[in-house]
């Protein structure tokens, strides 16, 4: 009789141990969970409740969050239970004026960037959010649809934006005009190209720190290899392009007055020289390959107190010789 207890004790355990995994399943999951009109408090569960329409949306969402949340795995998984909780804490925040009107426009735009940022379906959603933290310094993680499925890339803006929150400290000085809510990181990744082992992007990184009273901007080209998340700098792939080069100079010829830059208020302006752009770099700060091989560059230039960049194509016959054998695959011509 004892050993029948035993054994039935063992068993016990680990379906005590399933019954919790799968408590805790659901509580994580829990931000799209039905509302429940019986214990509707704000403004916006109200206006869900009292209109049918909000009310089949809501449900409709619920469904459309855990279809897809079974589909997901590691880091895409939690992203998308994180983004949803911040969705839900912002539309709160946010829908205090005709609040149906604005929820069911927060409704379809949560709809449309879950089908787009973590189903992979087609939609309007053009940037979708890898990191989020609302606490001081706000730092917030953007790339493109379908950036997901390189986790080396998420974790690389990850760890770069936790890092940046040594940088600022957080503290209002009404004397200094410091102001620590203005104290703010966005980093955006987005797409130039895709070729078999190499993802090339352009990375944004804007914000501001109250305690120098001052937005800052950078910005570079950068590919990496997809199997092994490494980056690849400009010298290591073209190790015979340096500064005072014969080839050096042939590519700056070669795109001299073809250089489009995009500054400031996100105003476009090409056709520059360098020495329109007053840069005194004539390395190139990054590089990066598109979907036909064709070669862009980067040089970084100031301008009101922030780094820009400016870019432009290289011609094929004016680069390819100058590439190490063992990247010259990633220029290959699109067959």
């Amino acid at each position: 009789m004892r050993q029948f207890q035993r054994r039935r004790y063992r068993l016990a355990l680990p379906l005590l141990a399933i019954a919790l995994l799968l408590f805790a399943a659901m509580w994580f999951a829990a931000p799209a969970m039905a509302l429940d009109c019986t214990r509707a408090s704000t403004p916006v569960d109200h206006a869900i409740c009292d209109t049918p329409a909000l009310k089949a949306a809501d449900a409709r969402l619920g469904k459309v969050y855990f279809a897809t949340l079974k589909g997901l795995a590691g880091v895409n998984h939690d992203l998308l239970i994180e983004s949803q909780r911040l969705w839900l804490t912002n539309r709160e925040e946010e829908c205090v004026d005709d609040v149906a009107a604005c929820v069911a426009k927060s409704i379809d735009e949560r709809l449309d960037a879950i089908a787009v940022c973590y189903a992979g379906q087609p939609g309007t959603t053009t940037a979708c959010s890898y990191f989020t933290q609302t606490t001081c310094p706000t730092l917030v993680g953007l790339g493109w649809p379908g950036m997901g499925k390189y986790p080396f890339l998420i974790d690389t803006m990850t760890s770069e934006l936790k890092h940046a929150i040594d940088e600022f400290d957080c503290i209002t000085d009404p004397e200094i005009g410091a102001d620590a809510s203005q104290d703010s990181e966005t980093q955006t990744l987005d797409l130039v190209g895709e070729r078999p082992g190499l993802v090339c992007l352009n990375k944004q990184v804007d914000g501001y720190y109250s305690g120098a009273a001052h937005p800052f901007h950078g910005e570079v080209l950068q590919c990496y290899e997809t199997a092994t998340g490494q980056l690849l700098p400009f010298e290591t792939v073209f190790p015979k392009v340096t500064a005072g080069s014969d080839q050096l100079q042939k590519i700056r010829d070669s795109i001299d007055g073809e250089l489009t830059t995009t500054c400031c208020d996100g105003d476009i302006t090409d056709a520059l020289t360098f020495a329109e752009i007053y840069t005194d770099q004539t390395m190139p700060n990054g590089w990066a390959t598109d979907a036909s091989g064709a070669l862009q560059l980067g040089f970084e230039y100031p301008a009101f107190g922030r780094s820009f960049q400016a870019i432009a194509t290289v011609p094929r016959d004016a680069f390819i010789d100058a590439v190490a054998p063992a990247y010259r695959k990633y220029f290959t011509p699109a067959q």
